[in-house]
């Protein structure tokens, strides 16, 4: 995206140029139930490190442990990654209330056939981009509980209900 102060009557406008996202992520599995995620965004002329954690799968009726710094699980609209969202911003409500990456830990595990609800327990630390702590003490405590129905594999269609709740 760039813009000529042609285009506009103000002297004040500059040539510019803007860069919404500019990401460098690694990301992988360690043996078999290990797996990391490395994630730092450059745009806006600031280094701000989105998604650093690790983590266990395949831990029984525990599910999977993550540690670090990574979105707390509240909304399926804040949960969904930039790259596949329908529309360019997220919903506004979300913007507005849900929480985004912070410290944690947090346990999760998807039961019934198929893993058609799943239920996601974390403890949290308010955090800055950089995850350092905004606040001395300040902490959350998120879970959230989702259900697919009618889902139709053929049409890749799902319905999915989810409550989550905060405790800050």
């Amino acid at each position: 995206l760039w813009i000529s102060s042609d285009e506009y009557a103000s002297t004040e406008t500059q040539d510019q140029s803007f860069l919404r996202m500019v990401r460098f992520a690694v990301d992988g599995t360690i043996f078999t139930n290990a797996f990391y995620k490395i994630e730092v965004d450059f745009a806006g002329g600031t280094v701000a490190m989105k998604d650093v954690y690790m983590g266990l799968r395949k831990l029984g009726p525990a599910g999977t442990f993550t540690a670090g710094h990574f979105k707390e699980p509240f909304s399926l609209d804040e949960l969904t990654n930039d790259a596949v969202i329908t529309f360019m911003e997220r919903a506004a409500c979300s913007s507005a209330f849900a929480p985004s990456r912070n410290n944690g830990l947090m346990l999760n595990n998807n039961f019934l056939e198929e893993g058609m609800l799943g239920l996601f327990v974390g403890i949290f630390r308010e955090t800055n981009d950089q995850g350092t702590s905004v606040d001395d003490g300040s902490y959350a405590f998120t879970t959230r509980i989702c259900a697919f129905f009618l889902h139709d594999k053929e049409r890749n269609r799902v319905l999915h209900l989810g409550f989550a709740y905060s405790f800050r």
